[in-house]
């Protein structure tokens, strides 16, 4: 069948447009690739440089008293509670709310992740319990 040329460039623009969309909205292959590595045995989330989390492990879904599938897609700041004085946290004073209302005092070790294909970088963020008050 002859296609009116109009109507052609009209589909394939927003057959672009739609994929564009696409890979904006769905995870990164840094995902599957990088974050997928890290044992699921240790409280671990991967956190966008807007403090979006992408993905977590099993571990940090107990530690947070959720699975980890809905801690994806949230904000860091609704899970991680900063007590610092002067806009100054120091690492004694983190403390995570877990979705139970349970205040648990952790200590986060800083990762990193780098897609070389998307050019983007996002945050591992390991969480070990302290022991001591919330």
């Amino acid at each position: 069948k002859p296609f009116h040329d109009r109507e052609l460039y009209s589909t394939i623009e927003l057959s672009l447009y739609k994929h564009d969309i696409r890979k904006r909205l769905r995870p990164s292959g840094i995902i599957q690739t990088g974050f997928a590595e890290i044992p699921d045995d240790i409280p671990c989330l991967f956190v966008s440089r807007d403090f979006m989390i992408l993905g977590a492990t099993k571990a940090a879904g107990e530690l947070f008293a959720t699975s980890p599938g809905s801690l994806v897609t949230t904000r860091l700041e609704s899970w991680v509670i900063l007590k610092g004085e002067k806009g100054v946290t120091f690492p004694e004073s983190v403390i995570i709310r877990a979705k139970n209302d349970q205040y648990i005092p952790v200590t986060i070790t800083l990762g990193f992740l780098f897609d070389p294909k998307t050019r983007t970088t996002g945050y591992l963020l390991f969480f070990t319990r302290r022991s001591g008050p919330a």
